[in-house]
């Protein structure tokens, strides 16, 4: 089998690539996603998404809150949609504190979002 020509893979058998290219916009709109924790690399340090879109899925109580620690941390991200989604009291801190510090972030879409938690949490 002959090598593929692009330069971020170093062997034909290897399925993921060793560099990811530039990603400007991701959407993981209705999707079951169970493993959140692998997009945190991609938004904390990418210096290239501009765009997220996580609307309509199915998270649990705290299945966002990696997220939004990760959207505090990212350069570049400028829109962000969790609409429809559960967010924790503790997502919500994180992201308030987000849209205070964030150089980059200028539109967040909330629509219908259920805040699930301890509602002793949210004093």
């Amino acid at each position: 089998m002959p090598k593929p020509t692009s330069k971020f893979y170093t062997e034909p058998e290897e399925v993921v690539p060793k560099t990811i290219l530039p990603l400007e916009e991701l959407t993981l709109k209705r999707m079951k996603i169970s493993k959140l924790q692998s997009l945190v690399p991609i938004i904390s340090d990418s210096f290239s998404l501009k765009s997220l879109n996580l609307a309509s899925n199915v998270f649990g109580k705290d299945g966002l809150d990696p997220i939004c620690a990760a959207v505090m941390m990212s350069p570049s991200l400028k829109y962000l949609d969790l609409s429809y989604n559960n967010l924790s009291i503790f997502a919500i801190r994180l992201l308030s504190e987000t849209f205070k510090t964030s150089m980059s972030l200028l539109d967040v879409k909330l629509k219908f979002i259920t805040v699930v938690g301890d509602k002793k949490e949210a004093i």
